[in-house]
């Protein structure tokens, strides 16, 4: 398991050290992504297996989770949306200057920094660390991960009531990796991650469950904006409740749709 966590170690800290490089955000992910699925492949190699272990291969069995997680991702997210509208009196109106070709692009912009994600804490190394210590505590420990991971990317750190709202991402891993457990494929949690993304930042603009200064937006379809109330601090917790629970139901609607597959180690 030692092993495991300075593989882990090294894919973490991989963009970490991109970010210092001189290149806009995408180009960087871009590279980083590319960097991950060499090292991903090297050390199934090293065992005598291909990318085939997470489920990445060209069969229609494969293949037909791209655009079925999308969809459920983005369904996912409006489900999460509607129960938040109600609760916190949030406005939905169509946006007059959205940009059709732009909203559409924001699927492209959006996949580098997904599929970075998705090979960090839903690919190699927490398939290994299932087999060490049990899916259960793997789970637990790269849900961890994924927090600390969003703790560090919007620099959340000592700011308590940020970090708090992140715990949502948590959930967030949970729902993924439980996808990946019933497909056998990381094209699922990828496509799910990726509707998701989507259609927060560029169906309802959206970032993290911040609503976005809408006065420019145009690559989004929907303009969102916050009833303007002074909410108390309980109702700010059960509006993080009700995104434990969306994040609940989802997982519970993967696993009654797809049937358990027995987990094997895949060549």
């Amino acid at each position: 398991m030692i092993k495991i966590l300075l593989y882990f170690a090294i894919f973490f800290a991989i963009p970490v050290a991109a970010s210092l490089l001189p290149l806009d955000q995408f180009t960087r992910n871009c590279l980083v992504v590319v960097v991950l699925f060499l090292l991903t492949y090297i050390l199934y190699r090293k065992e005598g297996k291909s990318l085939a272990a997470l489920g990445i291969t060209a069969k229609w069995k494969t293949l037909r989770f791209l655009p079925l997680g999308l969809l459920m991702g983005i369904i996912f997210f409006c489900m999460l949306l509607f129960f938040q509208k109600l609760f916190n009196g949030l406005t939905i109106s169509l946006n007059p200057n959205a940009n059709y070709a732009l909203i559409a692009k924001g699927l492209i912009w959006a996949l580098p920094g997904v599929l970075m994600e998705e090979i960090i804490f839903r690919g190699y190394c927490l398939h290994k660390s299932t087999y060490k210590i049990g899916p259960v505590k793997a789970n637990l420990l790269f849900a961890f991960f994924f927090i600390a991971w969003h703790w560090l990317a919007f620099n959340a750190w000592g700011n308590w009531g940020m970090m708090l709202s992140l715990i949502t991402t948590g959930f967030g891993h949970v729902f993924f990796a439980v996808a990946l457990g019933r497909s056998q494929t990381l094209f699922f949690p990828i496509a799910l991650h990726l509707g998701n993304n989507w259609a927060q930042r560029n169906l309802f603009a959206l970032n993290m469950g911040k609503i976005i200064d809408t006065k420019q937006v145009n690559d989004s379809l929907f303009l969102t904006s916050e009833s303007g109330v002074q909410f108390s601090t309980m109702h700010i917790v059960v509006a993080y409740a009700i995104t434990f629970a969306c994040f609940i139901i989802s997982t519970v609607i993967i696993l009654l749709i797809f049937k358990r597959r027995p987990v094997k180690e895949a060549t």
